[in-house]
């Protein structure tokens, strides 16, 4: 599932609309989840349904901002699995540059272990995310 898609750019064979509302508790995230939600007001309740969603048993992989001095971050984020640091700023396929912020992949799993942080430079490796 591609939880925060369009119909030109989902990256799943099953994904959410801005109009279909991934957020809607009629809509769920089941099985593995990518999703890159919008970014401002919009990434801490996509925060929390991934990790509701991961507490029933899907695993979600989430790109967002760094701001680990926000309040989601702490309350939510800090909630994930796994934590990967990304080295560098994102590029976004169309953009003219690279993000103006560092960025994280969240990986929200049920779990019974403590969170693990990892920092990643995707030019020292090619590493795939495997989350299933």
């Amino acid at each position: 599932l591609d939880a925060a898609a369009s119909n030109e750019n989902h990256l799943a064979p099953r994904w959410f609309t801005k109009e279909q509302n991934a957020l809607d508790p009629r809509n769920v995230w089941r099985g593995r989840v990518w999703c890159n939600p919008p970014y401002g007001d919009q990434i801490p309740p996509f925060m929390l349904k991934a990790y509701e969603s991961a507490q029933a048993g899907a695993v979600v992989a989430m790109l967002i901002p760094s701001r680990t001095d926000t309040r989601a971050f702490h309350e939510i984020g800090s909630k994930a699995a796994e934590i990967l640091f990304l080295k560098g700023r994102v590029t976004f396929i169309g953009a003219p540059g690279s993000a103006p912020f560092p960025s994280a992949v969240l990986i929200f799993a049920k779990t019974d272990r403590a969170c693990r942080l990892k920092f990643w430079d995707p030019f020292e490796k090619n590493l795939a995310f495997n989350f299933g």
